[in-house]
């Protein structure tokens, strides 16, 4: 997607300042075809998602899905809280996910996602903010702005991954010596179609049912659901080397074309062949 045709989703972004009591309230002017994502910078408050309730502090980073209720408000009758909201396109997420790999957990989220950030993370996403605010106002122009604009919301968004994956990604060092051994396992056979579970098990000497508790307690998801991101990544970085869509679904071990296109679809937003087409020009 070329800078001209994200200006349009560039011009969708919306960022709001709130300041908010103990009244409980939900979100306002929330976009169908947006998530909005919320970043407390001052005080303590109750938030509400879904039939979820959180304790927020500085720091405290949420996602939410389009049409999800979502209300807040200050913990205590005495002090209120501060936030940031920012309403970014789904579209422009989406066209993200096609220069970063695993980006594409943004595009699913359904309901919420949440990911504590640390006060550098915080004071970086905030200041990005506060450019991309001072953009739309002071641009020089116009294709000055939609690339700084781009330059700094991709830069939110890349912060936030970042984030996310220092809280889920593995540290292998520290993880059980079975399921240490279970990812050695999984890379050698990512291309081998028959990949299972109680093969992987097999290998390492111990049952799958022990196997499929451990893995998901370290790492924080199944086993299948681990391989199949394994060779989303796989497939993608093939498409952008200019790989067909069906060498990249069956060398990135796949044996399935039908079932590949449909899950691609679904975790990018796409079809892997408008993936593909996305990336030519910029080889």
């Amino acid at each position: 997607m070329s800078l001209g045709e994200l200006e349009p989703l560039l011009d969708q972004v919306c960022i709001y300042h709130r300041l908010q009591g103990r009244r409980r309230k939900p979100l306002k002017h929330r976009r169908e075809d947006s998530l909005r994502v919320l970043v407390f910078m001052h005080g303590q408050a109750d938030v509400y998602i879904a039939q979820r309730h959180y304790h927020a502090q500085r720091g405290a980073c949420f996602i939410i899905g389009p049409e999800i209720a979502c209300t807040c408000s200050a913990r205590s009758e005495h002090e209120k809280h501060q936030r940031l909201e920012l309403d970014i396109p789904i579209g422009f997420i989406q066209s993200c996910t096609q220069l970063h790999d695993d980006m594409d957990m943004l595009c699913q989220i359904v309901d919420e996602f949440r990911v504590p950030l640390n006060n550098r993370q915080t004071n970086e996403l905030l200041e990005r903010c506060e450019r991309l605010e001072h953009q739309r106002l002071d641009a020089v122009t116009e294709s000055h702005s939609a690339l700084a604009r781009f330059h700094h919301l991709s830069g939110i968004l890349l912060l936030i991954h970042a984030a996310w994956s220092e809280q889920t990604s593995p540290k292998v060092d520290a993880v059980h010596p079975l399921v240490k051994r279970a990812l050695d396992y999984i890379d050698r056979e990512l291309m081998n179609p028959n990949l299972r579970l109680n093969d992987c098990a097999e290998s390492i000497a111990c049952t799958p049912t022990y196997l499929s508790r451990i893995f998901r307690a370290e790492l924080g998801s199944g086993f299948k659901e681990y391989v199949l991101k394994k060779r989303m990544a796989l497939a993608k970085h093939a498409l952008r080397n200019g790989a067909t869509v069906t060498d990249a679904c069956y060398d990135s071990g796949f044996n399935d074309y039908a079932n590949f296109v449909k899950r691609f679809a679904q975790r990018c937003g796409m079809s892997p062949g408008r993936f593909r087409a996305a990336h030519i020009p910029l080889r």
